[in-house]
């Protein structure tokens, strides 16, 4: 049976995915219901948000840099505790190549993400 973490990790795996691919959905809502209001993104040790609010911005200015993406997961471990979640997989964008993705992803409620702490390898061809 899955940890609820787990569950969580999926719903952020579908979102990030169709978000990649530009999938027309009410983003907006979507992220008021998969993340906390404080929630933070830290990505190779440099916070790219700081609430909710400032997501959509970011993956907005991800998406101008990056073009579309997919992901492919490689694999999800939740923590003993249930309240963190390691995640790996490869991130495969249109402008910037692939990268290799390891992200903890941390809720305490086991409704809401309430950080995500991401390290990008760049994969070289």
């Amino acid at each position: 049976m899955k940890k609820e973490i787990e569950k969580l990790v999926d719903v952020y795996n579908s979102f990030q995915q169709a978000y990649g691919k530009e999938v027309s959905l009410n983003y907006p809502f979507l992220i008021e219901l998969i993340f906390s209001k404080d929630f933070k993104k830290i990505a190779n040790q440099e916070e790219l948000v700081s609430d909710r609010a400032g997501l959509e911005p970011q993956l907005e200015n991800v998406k101008a840099l990056f073009g579309s993406w997919e992901k492919e997961v490689k694999y999800i471990i939740p923590s003993a505790c249930g309240t963190k979640c390691t995640l790996r997989y490869t991130l495969k964008s249109e402008k910037a190549g692939d990268f290799d993705v390891f992200a903890v992803l941390t809720s305490q409620d086991g409704k809401h993400i309430d950080v995500i702490d991401e390290i990008y390898r760049e994969i070289e061809k």
